[in-house]
C-alpha cells in the first residue's frame, strides 16, 4: 500500500519536513512517517526519480525527498494538487528553466 500516492505531483499545505533535508528510501516509508508524524501530518510528496524536476535556480529535486505537510482544517487532500502530471505549457512558461 502506498498511501494513496499520486506520481508526478506536488500538494500544498503546511510544511512539517522539508525533503531536501528530509529523505525516506520509499513512497511508503514517506507515507509511514507522514502518519506517525506528531504534528498530525495529512499530506506527503515522495520523489521516486533520480531528478523529478529542477528549479529555476538550477536545484534539482531528487530521490528520496520526503515532503510532509499538514493540511487545515475540512481541506481534502484531494483537493490541493499543485502539480499533477506532465507539466502544463502554462506551468512551463511560468518556469521556463525547470527540467520535467
Amino acid at each position: 500500500s502506498t498511501c494513496g500516492e499520486v506520481p508526478h505531483s506536488g500538494r500544498d499545505g503546511r510544511v512539517l519536513t522539508w525533503g531536501l533535508s528530509f529523505r525516506t528510501d520509499s513512497a511508503q516509508e514517506c507515507c509511514d512517517r507522514c502518519k506517525s508524524h506528531p504534528k498530525k501530518c495529512n499530506s506527503w510528496t515522495f520523489c521516486g526519480l533520480p531528478v523529478c524536476w529542477g528549479l529555476d535556480t538550477g536545484h534539482n529535486h531528487t530521490y528520496g525527498e520526503c515532503w510532509l505537510r499538514r493540511l487545515s482544517g475540512d481541506v481534502q487532500a484531494i483537493d490541493t494538487f499543485r502539480q499533477r502530471g506532465k507539466y502544463t505549457e502554462q506551468w512551463l512558461s511560468q518556469h521556463r528553466k525547470a527540467r520535467p
